[in-house]
C-alpha cells in the first residue's frame, strides 16, 4: 500500500537540497568567498537551516514496524551506508590523484581513518545511518513514557551546550541533530493540529513570517558578529524551519515541478555535488579567471543542480546498478 504522501514534506526537502548546494556554492577554493560580508552572512544563514531541515524530515519520514529491525537495517544500509562507502572510496582516489583539485588533500590512511571515525566527506550520511540504527530503541522509551521526551530533548541540548560528547564516530553531531530528527518525529504526529493552528491564523500569516524572518536575520547577524552560540544556532534553526514551513504552505497548493523533482532525487544531488563543484569551480575561477562572487555563485549552483538533476534523470536513474550505488534502490 503507497503511503499517503505530504506535500509540504516533499517541498521541504526540494527546499532543503537546494539550500545546501547553494550554501556549498559559496566555496572557500581556490578563492574564499567566505571573505565577502554578504557571502559570509548569506553561509551562514543558509547553514542554520538546511542540515536541521533535513534530519528533521528524516524524522518526520521515520517508521520501523516493531521486531523487524533487521529488515529496517537492511533498508537503511542500502539506502545510506552502501552509497556512503562508495562515494568515499571515490572521493579518497580523487585526493590521491588529483590533489591539487581539492582543498584539503589526504593519504590513502588518513582517508580511511577519516572515514570510520569522523564521517569522510558524507558526514550527512554517516549521522544520519548512526542515529536510524539507535531510533528504534529511542522509540520505544518515548512510547513507554511519553513523559520523557521534554527530558531527553532537554539532555540532548544541554550536551550541545557544554560539548560534552566526544567527535569520535561523530558523536557529538549525532547528539546535535537528533534533537531535529525527534521534532520531525513528533512532528508527524501533530502535522494535523500544526495545519489546524496554521489555518486558524490564516489573516495574519504574512505578518507572523515577516517576523519570524525577522528574528530569525537578528540571530544570523549575532552568529556572524559574535561566533557560532550553541543556543543561538538552535534558535535560529527553529525559526529557520518555521520559516520554511510557511514558504512550502504557501507553494504546495500551486505546480512545484522542479522542487519535487529535487525533492525526489535529493540523496544523488548531495552525493554528486563534491565532484560537479571540482569541475564547476575549477572551470570559472581556474580557467575563465572569473572573480565575481555573483557569476562564480550562480555558476556552481547551475552545474551542481541543474546540469547534476538533469543527469541524475536522464542517465542515473534509468541504470539499476547507479540506482544502487546512489542509493536509490
Amino acid at each position: 500500500m503507497e503511503k499517503k504522501r505530504i506535500k509540504e514534506i516533499d517541498i521541504l526537502r526540494g527546499m532543503a537540497i537546494v539550500l545546501v548546494l547553494l550554501g556549498h556554492a559559496i566555496i572557500v577554493y581556490p578563492v574564499n568567498l567566505h571573505k565577502i560580508l554578504w557571502c559570509n552572512v548569506l553561509f551562514t544563514w543558509l547553514s542554520t537551516v538546511h542540515m536541521p531541515l533535513f534530519f528533521l524530515i528524516s524524522g518526520f519520514c521515520y517508521s520501523f514496524r516493531t521486531n523487524e529491525y533487521g529488515r529496517f537495517w537492511w533498508k537503511k544500509t542500502k539506502r545510506l551506508l552502501i552509497p556512503y562507502l562508495a562515494f568515499c572510496i571515490l572521493d579518497m582516489l580523487v585526493r590521491i590523484t588529483f590533489g591539487s583539485l581539492v582543498n584539503q588533500q589526504r593519504g590513502l590512511l588518513e582517508s580511511v581513518k577519516n572515514m570510520i571515525l569522523a564521517g569522510g566527506g558524507y558526514w550527512f550520511l554517516y549521522v544520519l545511518y548512526i542515529i536510524f540504527l539507535i531510533f528504534p530503541f529511542i522509540e520505544k522509551m518515548i512510547k513507554k513514557q511519553p513523559k520523557v521526551i521534554p527530558l531527553l530533548l532537554g539532555v540532548l541540548v544541554l550536551l550541545e551546550v557544554f560539548s560534552v560528547l566526544p567527535d569520535i564516530m561523530m558523536l557529538e553531531s549525532v547528539g546535535r541533530y537528533l534533537i531535529y530528527f525527534i521534532l520531525g518525529y513528533l512532528g508527524k504526529r501533530w502535522i494535523a493540529r500544526i495545519k489546524e493552528i496554521h489555518m486558524r491564523i490564516k489573516p495574519k500569516d504574512i505578518l507572523l513570517f515577516l517576523g519570524v524572518v525577522v528574528l530569525w536575520a537578528m540571530c544570523v547577524r549575532w552568529l556572524v558578529i559574535y561566533g557560532m552560540n550553541p543556543i543561538l544556532k538552535l534558535v535560529a534553526a527553529l525559526l529557520g524551519i518555521i520559516a520554511m514551513w510557511f514558504v512550502a504552505d504557501s507553494i504546495s497548493k500551486k505546480k512545484n515541478y522542479l522542487l519535487n523533482q529535487f525533492s525526489k532525487y535529493s540523496l544523488p544531488l548531495y552525493l554528486m555535488n563534491g565532484y560537479l563543484l571540482v569541475i564547476s569551480r575549477t572551470v570559472v575561477v581556474s580557467k575563465w579567471n572569473i572573480t565575481n562572487p555573483i557569476i562564480i555563485i550562480a555558476f556552481n549552483m547551475f552545474v551542481t543542480l541543474f546540469l547534476a538533476w538533469i543527469f541524475i534523470k536522464y542517465v542515473i536513474d534509468k541504470v539499476k546498478i547507479f540506482r544502487i550505488i546512489f542509493g536509490m534502490e
